[in-house]
């Protein structure tokens, strides 16, 4: 799961590092447009991403009661500088 996946950048190199899926949440609907319409590796066109507009902490609660696990959970780079402040 990548919380604040942005235009994809975060998504890309899981793909590059053969992760099997990718749950990528945004909020930001433009945002997560321009990265399908921009981004030059084309992250969320891939099968193996599901892409997800939700607030992180929203999403991250549906899918625990959903009964769903991850290998790991990454924050986009600017959620972690916020959080780091």
């Amino acid at each position: 799961m990548i919380i604040g996946a942005g235009t994809g950048n975060d998504v890309a190199a899981a793909l590059r590092a053969q992760c099997a899926s990718v749950d990528a949440v945004e909020i930001d609907p433009v945002i997560a447009r321009l990265g399908r319409e921009l981004h030059p590796e084309h992250p969320y066109a891939s099968d193996k991403v599901r892409i997800h507009i939700n607030d992180g902490r929203a999403f991250f609660h549906q899918a625990r009661a959903a009964g769903r696990h991850y290998d790991l959970i990454v924050f986009g780079w600017w959620i972690h500088k916020l959080l780091s402040q």
